[in-house]
């Protein structure tokens, strides 16, 4: 059975990978959580008659998500100065009543805001994975 996308957290270590205390991104929507492709190899060799490949170097896609924008606020302030520093920090994402937290080091390759006519003020933010792998807590 399908489940509803409610209590979703995206959280950010501070400093960077020193500390265990974790904040949480406030007004987090349309979360794209990291998943996982594996390069294929091509191995095909003169004595086949088909390709044949193996599985290569793992790549995990970046995570992205918006943010309800409330200009000076805590989360514009946070993500606007890390974004600015290039600091790379350890991050948690939380399906939200799951138990599983995927926990991975990245640095927010992009914040874009927007703030249309008559409309909520919003961010996009894109975290890329910069070390090692995502665990699965």
């Amino acid at each position: 059975m399908p489940e509803i996308s409610i209590g979703a957290v995206v959280e950010v270590a501070d400093p960077a990978g020193q500390s265990t205390t974790f904040t949480a991104i406030g007004e987090v929507s349309n979360i794209t959580p990291p998943g996982f492709t594996v390069d294929k190899v091509e191995t095909t060799h003169e004595g086949t008659t088909v390709k044949e490949f193996m599985p290569g170097l793992v790549e995990i896609p970046d995570l992205s998500f918006d943010v309800n924008l409330v200009v000076g606020g805590a989360a514009h302030t946070l993500l606007a100065a890390m974004a600015g520093s290039r600091e790379e920090r350890v991050w948690h994402f939380d399906f939200g009543g799951t138990g599983k937290i995927f926990e991975f080091t990245a640095f927010i390759s992009n914040f874009d805001m927007s703030s249309p006519t008559g409309d909520k003020r919003s961010a996009s933010v894109t975290l890329t994975k910069s070390t090692g792998t995502v665990t699965i807590l």
